[in-house]
């Protein structure tokens, strides 16, 4: 339930708080949708996930913040099934986010 005391902060609304303290640069956790599509040699086919994501990892950086982004790719059901298999390893592999690391970087 929300009150009269609660609202949604926007990223400049907590970038400027942040700002104003003089505590020096601050580490911002932040959770994006990087579950974008890839091939099957792990080639990405539709970047907009990342691309939307940006504008705020960038807000962040140019405010001489860190960004610490966490994300997941699909569901990896041998792998929530606790098994340690060459087909867990696999999907593991296929789960990888390294071509959205990659992505970002350029």
């Amino acid at each position: 339930m929300m009150t009269s005391e609660t609202r949604k902060r926007s990223v400049p609304d907590v970038l400027g708080a942040l700002n104003a303290s003089s505590e020096g640069p601050k580490s911002i956790l932040v959770r994006v949708d990087f579950n974008v599509p890839m091939d099957n040699n792990g080639v990405i086919t539709n970047d907009s996930r990342i691309r939307g994501a940006l504008p705020t990892i960038n807000a962040i950086l140019e405010a001489k913040h860190n960004a610490i982004l966490i994300s997941h790719m699909g569901r990896p059901k041998l792998v929530q099934k606790g098994l340690d298999t060459e087909e867990t390893h696999e999907q593991r592999k296929k789960l990888s986010l390294s071509p959205v690391a990659q992505r970002l970087e350029t």
